[in-house]
């Protein structure tokens, strides 16, 4: 009996350390990979369950302006094979002619072997490009997404952050469930915008039908882009309004995907988009402007140091980072240089990536709270002037606006 009783115990032992194997084998793989184990068995599901809950990484990835169409597949499907964690939300900047026009992609019919072997020869077929990144996406992933005259980007292995002024470019990041941060996406037609924000007055209810905000949380960051249709109602200011110490930043933009399925992106009624950013002490945001009249690389370098000067990134599990520049900057701002102010952010944060767009109007603020200490810290930005609450101006024109958001 107590022979049966060791042989069993040591049957236990093993299978322990069998599963401890297992994990250590999972914890490496991506997460396509991954799911396939978690099919094999109940206990491979339990196992590789827990491996992915433990998984919180952020991922992206960016669309050559120098590569065809027709490599849009190995460009962004090699990518999301390689995430960790499960997309959650992809928000995606696009260049307009990717929003408006139908690209070339591999076509369904076309065998993984037909690709690998003759990729220029598979069989391609012409569709909507956020269509094309819906079908890579897994089913429960969010695409949020909006197209402006120029994009921004950073490649895979954080090389370097690349400006794509009138170019067909696209970006993107892969949001997971975030541990101690909640994502929210919002949107708003015209007409829902014009019954509820008629003034600065508004009921702080009106607005929160429109962010989803719940009043218990508190939103470090908001990016909002909107239509230039919306521009005359101050959302950013009520925003600020609301939750006193939120960087807003974003800006006006060209075209916003429906958040309903539409044959066409451009049929869109929707004239506002926002994905908010709430958590505590362990969600960090520091914002900087590049103001119109800064036109050398050493100008934009000295006002991203102040960036750096906050030790917002110190730290972080993941940083990330918004670049929301005017379409008059860039290389004609610049004497004829291109990629002065994404290459600037690279060489001071080279292991943080960046993204955005130029636009039509740049929506941000100054906001360089002190974090050198390692707790939260937080600025408010309404200020009390002769009984009014005022907010500093927000909506900006011929700026740069740069935003790191760091989660520890």
């Amino acid at each position: 009996m107590a022979n049966e009783e060791g042989v069993a115990s040591k049957s236990l032992a093993a299978l322990a350390d069998f599963d401890d194997l297992l994990i250590s084998i999972f914890k490496i793989l991506p997460m396509k990979e991954l799911q396939k184990c978690s099919k094999v068995c109940k206990k491979w599901h339990e196992l590789s369950s827990i491996v992915q809950k433990s998984r919180h990484s952020i991922g992206w990835f960016m669309f050559s302006p120098q590569l065809h169409s027709h490599e849009l597949h190995p460009q962004i499907a090699d990518k999301l094979q390689l995430l960790s964690s499960a997309p959650k939300q992809c928000l995606l900047f696009m260049t307009n002619s990717l929003f408006e026009d139908h690209v070339a992609v591999p076509d369904d019919r076309s065998s993984n072997s037909e690709r690998a072997m003759h990729p220029r020869a598979a069989k391609l077929e012409k569709m909507v490009f956020s269509d094309y990144l819906l079908r890579l996406l897994p089913t429960n992933c969010q695409l949020i997404g909006i197209a402006a005259d120029g994009n921004v980007g950073t490649d895979w292995e954080l090389k370097e952050c690349l400006e794509a002024e009138n170019a067909v470019s696209a970006s993107g990041i892969f949001f997971p469930e975030l541990s101690g941060v909640t994502v929210r996406r919002f949107s708003a037609t015209l007409s829902e915008l014009s019954q509820k924000l008629f003034d600065s007055s508004i009921d702080p209810d009106e607005l929160r039908s429109i962010t989803c905000i719940p009043e218990t949380e508190q939103p470090k960051l908001i990016l909002l882009f909107m239509s230039e249709h919306v521009n005359d109602l101050a959302i950013p200011t009520l925003l600020v309004l609301q939750h006193r110490s939120v960087v807003v930043a974003g800006g006006l933009v060209d075209g916003i995907l429906p958040t309903q399925e539409t044959e066409n992106p451009m049929d869109s009624d929707e004239f506002l988009l926002g994905l908010s950013f709430c958590g505590g002490d362990n969600l960090r945001v520091a914002s900087v402007i590049v103001p119109a009249e800064i036109n050398t690389e050493t100008g934009v370098t000295l006002l991203l140091k102040k960036l750096q000067n906050t030790h917002v990134c110190d730290g972080a599990r993941q940083s990330l980072a918004f670049m929301f520049a005017c379409i008059g900057r860039g290389q004609y701002h610049f004497r004829g240089k291109r990629n002065v102010e994404a290459s600037a952010f690279h060489r001071l944060f080279p292991t943080v990536p960046l993204f955005g767009f130029f636009g039509n109007g740049e929506i941000g603020c100054n906001y360089l709270p002190d974090y050198s200490s390692g707790g939260g810290s937080s600025v408010c930005l309404v200020e009390e002037e002769s009984g009014e609450e005022r907010v500093p101006g927000l909506q900006h024109a011929y700026t740069t606006i740069f935003v790191i958001m760091s989660i520890l």
